[in-house]
C-alpha cells in the first residue's frame, strides 16, 4: 500500500516542488473530491476511473443469528467504475 506521505513525496520529486507544496495540493484535490461526492457529482480520474454516489433501495433482510426479518433503510453508497487502462493492468497481472 502506498501512503499519502509516500505519494506526496513522489509528486514533489517528479514536479520539482517541496513536499509541503505537494501535501497542500493533495489536500486541495482530496477536499474537492469529497465536495463533489457530497453534491453527488461523478468524479473521473486516472483515464476512466469514475467515482460516484449510488442510491440503494430499502429492503428486507434477515438476521443471520435468528432468521428474523429486519428492515434495511435506503442509503447512499460510493461506487467505483474502472476504465480500460485499469482493466488492462489487472488483466496482465500474474
Amino acid at each position: 500500500m502506498i501512503t499519502k506521505k509516500e505519494l506526496t513525496k513522489e509528486i514533489a520529486n517528479r514536479a520539482g516542488i517541496t513536499h509541503k507544496e505537494a501535501m497542500r495540493i493533495f489536500d486541495i484535490v482530496q477536499e474537492t473530491f469529497y465536495e463533489a461526492l457530497e453534491t453527488q457529482d461523478d468524479v473521473k480520474l486516472f483515464d476512466g476511473v469514475v467515482f460516484s454516489v449510488k442510491d440503494t433501495a430499502p429492503r428486507t433482510g434477515r438476521n443471520p443469528m435468528t432468521g428474523e426479518a429486519i428492515d434495511i433503510p435506503a442509503k447512499k453508497k460510493a461506487s467505483v467504475r474502472f476504465g480500460k487502462a485499469v482493466k488492462d493492468i489487472l488483466a496482465n497481472m500474474k
